[in-house]
C-alpha cells in the first residue's frame, strides 16, 4: 500500500475525530439524502468542464459517502480493496494526470460527485485546485430565502460568465463585481473578458489566502470585492504579488468588518462633554429662532435663511484638550465638494458650515475648501494637496467620493476621514448625516394642513440609506393630520423624469421640494412650497446647521473624545446621525401660515427634541396594507430607520430601479444605495 494512501488515511481520520468531538456528522454529504423531487424544479446538462474543487463538497448518492471524511480524505483499512484502487489512482495521477472527467451534480453552487469519488479525494489530496467534470445541474424549486435569493444571482451572473470561480455572500455583489470591469449581466461576455476574470480571482484568491483570509467568514469573492473598491483602477493580474499583499494587509480591517453582522455603530447623539463645550440645549433654545423666508410667490430669497439656525459661539477655555495634540499650531481641516459654490446648492450649504467652524474656533481650527472634486482622481488629488498642507481631518461631502476618501484613508491613517453619507461599513472613514426625517415628519404633518384636495407631492433625489425614511416620516406626518390624503412620490434623479409636470397633471399643488435653494436663483421652489397659478409660495424650509455639525466633530477631536463612542466590537464603522435634539437641523415656517399649523408644529418638534414621540412610534403600515409593527409599539431602532427599503401605505410611488437612475445617481445608489443594482 502507498505511503499517500496512509498520509490521506491519517488526514482523514482527524477529520472525523474532529467532527465526531463537535456533534458532526463525520462523513460526506450526500444530495439524495438532503432534497426530495420536490426540491427540484428542473435539470440543465451543462457539458464537461473545469470545476473548483472547494466546491465539491459530497456524493450523489449514499452508497460511498462512509468512505471518505468530509474532505473528501479516505476512511478504510490501507488493507482493502478500496485502499489498492485509490493508490492506483494516485500513482496514475502523478505519472500522467487523468484523462476521464468525473460526473457530478451541482445543486445551489456545490458539487455532489455520481462517479469519480476516488479521483476527487486523490485531487483533494495533492491538492489540485480544480477538477474537470461532467456537470448536471438541479434547479431549486424554492426562491423565496436569501440562499436561493444568492444562487439566483450567481445564475444570472453565470449564464453571463460560465465559470464557478466566483462565489459571494451579499446580495447584489455579482453586478457590482461586472461594474468594477466595466460590464453587465445582460448578455455573455467575450472570451477574454472571462478568462481575465478567471485569472484575477484565481490569482487574488492565492495571495489572499497566503495572507491569512481563510479564517475570515468571507468568500475570496467577498473580499475581492472590497479590494476593487479601493483599487480598481489597476488592472489586478499585473499586480506584483509582493504589492497585492501589502494592499490586502492595509484594508484588513475592512475585510474584518465585512464579516460582522453589526457592521456600523450609528451614533445618534453627540457625547455630552462635546455636546456641552459646544453649548448646551438651554443656550440653543435661547438663541434666535430661525427667520422664515417671506410667503410671497417670486422676488429674491431670503440671503440670511439657511444661516439663521439656533447656534451658539464657542468660548476659547472649551477648546482646551484634555490630552494635547501632536505637533503644534491649528488643526488643519480641509472639507472638500463634489459641486461649485456657483452651481451647488449642496457645496454652498456645506460651505455655510465651514465658514461657521473657521470663525468660531479659530486661532484652533484652520480650514480650506476644494471645490469640483467630482472625480476620484479629483478628489484623491485634493486629498493629497490637503495633507500635504497639514490637514489632520478632512471631509468629503458627497457619498460618491467615498471610494476615493477609502483609498486616501488607507494609505494616510495618521489623518481622520469623515464622509457626508449614512451607513456606510467602513472602518477607516466615518460617516455622517442628519436626521432629515425629523424635519420632513414636520413638513408632512405642515403640508397636509394646508392641502385642500388629499393631494400631497414629494420630490426625492436619491433612493440611499436615510432618504426611505425621510418619505415614510413625511408620509406619516401627513396622514396625521389627513388620513385621507395621498403622498404623491416622484424621484429627480429618474431618467427623463419631469416630476413638476407629472405633479401638476396629477393636480397636486402642495410639495416638499429640494432642501436648498439653487445658487445665484430667486426660483422660490424648495423647502415646502404651494404653486398657485404657476407662482411658488415658500411655506416652511428644513434649516441644516452644518457649522454646528462640524464643530461637534472637530470638538470631539480637540477634547479627545474622538474615540468615545459606542461600538459593539473592535473593528466595527461609526456612523454619525445627529437630529434636532443636537440642534443641527430645524425647520422654518412662514409667518403666513395659520396659527393652529405653527402650533402643530411645535407641539411635534418637542415630542421630537425630547424624544417622547416621532413618526416611527406605535403601529405602522407598509403599501398593501402590511402591518410592521402593531399598536403601541416602541420606536424603531435608528438601525431599523436608516436602512428602511419600504414605502408607507399612503404613498402613491415606488422605489426606482437603479437603471432607471441617471448616471450620477446610479452612482450614489453604488456607493449608499438602498435598491438593487
Amino acid at each position: 500500500m502507498s505511503e499517500a494512501y496512509r498520509r490521506a488515511h491519517r488526514l482523514g481520520e482527524r477529520d472525523r475525530h474532529e467532527a465526531v468531538a463537535a456533534s458532526h456528522s463525520p462523513y460526506l454529504h450526500a444530495l439524495d439524502e438532503m432534497i426530495s423531487a420536490s426540491d427540484v424544479s428542473g435539470r440543465e446538462a451543462l457539458g464537461i468542464m473545469e470545476v473548483p474543487l472547494d466546491l465539491v463538497v459530497g456524493t450523489k448518492t449514499n452508497a460511498r459517502r462512509n468512505a471518505f471524511s468530509r474532505n473528501f480524505m479516505p476512511l478504510l483499512d490501507d488493507n482493502t480493496e478500496f485502499a489498492s484502487k485509490w493508490s492506483r489512482l494516485y500513482s496514475i495521477q502523478v505519472s500522467e494526470g487523468f484523462r476521464d472527467p468525473v460526473k457530478v451534480f451541482e445543486f445551489m453552487h456545490r458539487f455532489y460527485v455520481q462517479e469519480g469519488n476516488k479521483r476527487v479525494s486523490v485531487l483533494k489530496y495533492v491538492d489540485s485546485p480544480t477538477i474537470q467534470a461532467d456537470v448536471i445541474r438541479l434547479l431549486p424549486s424554492h426562491w423565496d430565502g436569501r440562499e436561493s435569493r444568492l444562487y439566483g444571482e450567481f445564475l444570472e451572473f453565470w449564464r453571463a460568465v460560465p465559470i464557478y470561480d466566483v462565489e459571494f455572500s451579499r446580495e447584489g455583489s455579482y453586478r457590482r463585481l461586472a461594474a468594477h470591469y466595466g460590464r453587465d449581466l445582460s448578455q455573455p461576455w467575450d472570451e477574454a473578458a472571462v478568462d481575465r476574470l478567471r485569472a484575477d480571482c484565481q490569482y487574488f484568491t492565492t495571495v489572499y489566502r497566503q495572507q491569512g483570509g481563510s479564517h475570515l467568514d468571507i468568500t475570496p469573492a467577498d473580499a475581492l470585492l472590497v479590494y476593487l473598491s479601493i483599487y480598481g483602477e489597476e488592472p489586478l493580474i499585473s499586480t506584483p504579488a509582493q504589492l497585492l499583499s501589502q494592499r490586502i494587509g492595509k484594508i484588513w480591517s475592512e475585510l474584518v468588518l465585512s464579516t460582522e453582522d453589526d457592521k456600523v455603530a450609528v451614533v445618534d447623539e453627540p457625547t455630552p462633554a462635546d455636546a456641552r463645550a459646544a453649548g448646551t440645549a438651554e443656550e440653543r433654545a435661547e438663541a434666535t429662532p430661525p427667520a422664515a423666508r417671506p410667503a410671497g410667490g417670486g422676488g429674491a430669497p431670503d440671503p440670511q435663511a439657511q444661516d439663521q439656525a439656533p447656534r451658539v459661539t464657542i468660548g476659547p477655555l472649551a477648546l482646551f484638550p484634555r490630552r494635547p495634540r501632536a505637533g503644534e499650531g491649528p488643526l488643519r481641516v480641509a472639507f472638500l465638494y463634489r459641486g461649485t459654490l456657483a452651481s451647488s446648492r449642496w457645496a454652498v450649504a456645506h460651505e455655510v458650515g465651514r465658514q461657521e467652524l473657521q470663525r468660531d474656533y479659530a486661532p484652533y481650527v484652520a480650514t480650506s475648501k476644494y471645490e469640483g472634486c467630482d472625480t476620484d482622481e479629483r478628489v484623491l488629488s485634493a486629498i493629497a494637496d490637503a495633507v500635504s498642507a497639514g490637514a489632520r481631518v478632512v471631509f468629503t461631502t458627497s457619498p460618491t467620493q467615498m471610494d476615493a476618501t477609502l483609498k486616501a484613508s488607507l494609505e494616510h491613517p495618521e489623518v481622520c476621514f469623515l464622509n457626508c453619507s449614512l451607513n456606510l461599513p467602513h472602518q477607516s472613514v466615518r460617516s455622517y448625516r442628519a436626521r432629515t426625517y425629523e424635519v420632513k415628519f414636520l413638513l408632512g404633518a405642515l403640508a397636509a394642513s394646508v392641502a385642500d384636495n388629499h393631494k400631497v407631492g414629494y420630490r426625492a433625489a436619491y433612493p440611499i440609506y436615510g432618504s426611505i425614511a425621510d418619505i415614510n416620516a413625511f408620509a406619516i406626518g401627513v396622514a396625521l393630520v389627513d388620513p385621507k390624503a395621498e403622498v404623491h412620490l416622484k424621484w429627480a434623479t429618474r431618467e427623463g423624469s419631469d416630476w413638476r409636470r407629472e405633479l401638476a397633471d396629477e393636480g397636486v399643488t402642495v410639495l416638499s421640494g429640494a432642501d436648498y435653494a439653487r445658487p445665484l436663483s430667486d426660483d422660490n421652489k424648495y423647502g415646502l412650497y404651494r404653486m398657485s397659478d404657476g407662482v411658488a409660495q415658500n411655506l416652511a424650509l428644513p434649516i441644516m446647521n452644518w457649522g454646528r455639525y462640524y464643530e461637534l466633530i472637530v470638538q470631539s477631536l480637540l477634547q479627545g473624545t474622538w474615540e468615545d463612542v459606542p461600538k459593539t466590537s473592535e473593528v466595527q464603522a461609526v456612523s454619525y446621525w445627529y437630529g434636532m435634539s443636537a440642534g443641527v437641523i430645524d425647520v422654518a415656517i412662514s409667518p403666513d401660515m395659520p396659527y393652529y399649523s405653527r402650533k402643530m408644529v411645535e407641539v411635534l418638534r418637542n415630542g421630537i427634541v425630547t424624544g417622547t414621540s416621532g413618526p416611527f412610534y406605535g403601529e405602522m403600515r407598509r403599501q398593501g396594507g402590511e402591518v410592521i409593527k402593531g399598536p403601541g409599539s416602541p420606536c424603531l431602532s435608528s438601525e431599523e430607520i436608516v436602512q428602511m427599503d419600504w414605502l408607507n401605505d399612503n404613498v402613491v410611488g415606488s422605489l426606482p430601479r437603479a437603471d432607471e437612475l441617471t448616471p450620477s445617481a446610479r452612482e450614489a445608489v453604488r456607493v449608499s444605495g438602498v435598491i438593487g443594482q
